[in-house]
């Protein structure tokens, strides 16, 4: 028995060829999937998993748990652009530092667009970004942790500022933003500024005092946004002599970081960072 092939229902394939496709050209998965075959051969802390996004999407991530078997508290780390979840810049170090200080970690593979796409298309994987952190705070939850941090270098600090902004049910308690950075070339346009104006928890904004200029340039702004809202926590700590990399300076960052996340944990609840950090708009290290 046949069917007739109306306009209607062409136009119905039509857009959902056109969705699948747009939606799935964004990212590389085949990319990402050789990037964890890569990372797999070199990993010396940690466990590669996979976790499901959605959209039939399944994406892998570094799974590391502190030296001692201690489940209460994890972070969320999140690369750069156009890197991978055990990159030796920032990703590294700070994996096996936070294993050392009692804290496990999951380092998520964010999407990676396809080597002929232009870098400004990395805006497009916002959205994907989302689910997969969503993704990793239910697998935390599952495995028993109470108290999650979410960290972001450069772009992926940008992506958090993105996911925390858009969704304030995600159960992340601090948020560390190392060098945040959100290029002008990206298209869509991506505002880091109106993503900071939302947040309402505690934030940490490190930078290089010899970082990449429009990172140092934005920094009152990202200071001034943060606190718009009259409700969030915020601190800054500048790295002098640092650059964008860090370079050689890995471990004055990674103390910085262990150091305000534990304080956090210990801070008395009625003191706010909004309060010191307006007697003393950021601190030098």
């Amino acid at each position: 028995m046949t069917y007739p092939v109306t306009k209607q229902w062409l136009l119905f394939i039509g857009l959902c060829l056109l969705f699948r496709i747009s939606d799935s050209a964004v990212w590389d998965s085949d990319k990402e999937h050789a990037i964890a075959d890569k990372v797999s051969v070199q990993l010396k802390y940690g466990e590669l998993i996979w976790l499901y996004s959605g959209k039939n999407t399944d994406f892998p991530a570094i799974y590391t748990l502190p030296v001692y078997n201690y489940k209460q508290r994890a972070v969320i780390l999140l690369h750069s652009m156009s890197a991978h979840m055990d990159w030796p810049v920032v990703i590294t170090p700070l994996r096996e530092s936070l294993r050392d200080a009692m804290w496990a970690s999951l380092s998520v593979q964010l999407p990676v667009i396809a080597t002929e796409k232009p870098p400004a298309e990395y805006s497009k994987t916002l959205d994907e970004a989302a689910r997969r952190i969503n993704s990793a705070v239910r697998y935390l939850r599952d495995e028993g942790y109470g108290k999650i941090a979410l960290i972001g270098y450069g772009f992926g600090a940008t992506t958090a500022a993105f996911f925390l902004a858009g969704d304030h049910t995600h159960g992340i308690q601090a948020f560390v933003g190392i060098s945040m950075l959100a290029r002008k070339y990206l298209a869509p346009h991506v505002n880091l500024l109106s993503y900071l104006e939302k947040l309402y928890l505690p934030v940490l904004d490190i930078y290089g005092s010899n970082d990449l200029p429009v990172i140092v340039r934005t920094a009152d702004d990202r200071r001034l946004f943060s606190q718009k809202n009259g409700t969030s926590r915020f601190s800054q700590i500048i790295i002098e002599g640092a650059d964008h990399y860090y370079t050689g300076r890995e471990q004055t960052l990674v103390e910085n970081i262990i150091n305000w996340l534990e304080g956090l944990e210990s801070a008395h609840p009625g003191v706010s960072e909004n309060q010191a950090i307006q007697e003393e708009p950021a601190i030098h290290y």
